[in-house]
């Protein structure tokens, strides 16, 4: 997915800084950026989808092994088995090394977190969607 991701950007950028950019068609020169900016939009929309299809599925019992917030308003923590749980307003401040446990066709999953002697213990539930 990146590496489409990169193609369409270094085609964009090839293609605005070509020699012969002034004689291609106007119809070109609009609609290829178009085409570039919504062929990203749709990676990242069916990459999603396909997360949520996943997390909603499947019975999950995994650590928060990294987080991201690359995004700026969200925060993404990536799990042992290579979900991601997206989060706006993190009502449980979710950090890495917390316990996710979630039983199949359920959008809620409850977090357990390391207590000082090295048990996990309940510290809240949380939906997926919101």
């Amino acid at each position: 997915m990146v590496f489409v991701i990169v193609f369409l950007y270094l085609g964009l950028i090839t293609f605005i800084y070509n020699k012969y950019f002034n004689q291609c068609p106007i119809k070109i020169k609009i609609l290829y950026p178009i085409i570039c900016v919504f062929g990203i939009f749709l990676i990242f929309g069916i990459k999603g989808k396909i997360n949520d299809t996943r997390f909603y599925n499947n019975k999950i019992n995994s650590l928060i092994i990294n987080s991201n917030n690359w995004q700026i308003r969200t925060t993404e923590f990536y799990l042992e088995n290579g979900l991601v749980i997206y989060s706006l307003l993190n009502k449980l401040d979710l950090q890495i090394g917390d316990s996710i446990v979630k039983l199949p066709k359920t959008y809620i999953y409850e977090v357990y977190r390391k207590d000082f002697n090295g048990a996990y213990i309940f510290n809240g539930k949380c939906n997926y969607n919101q």
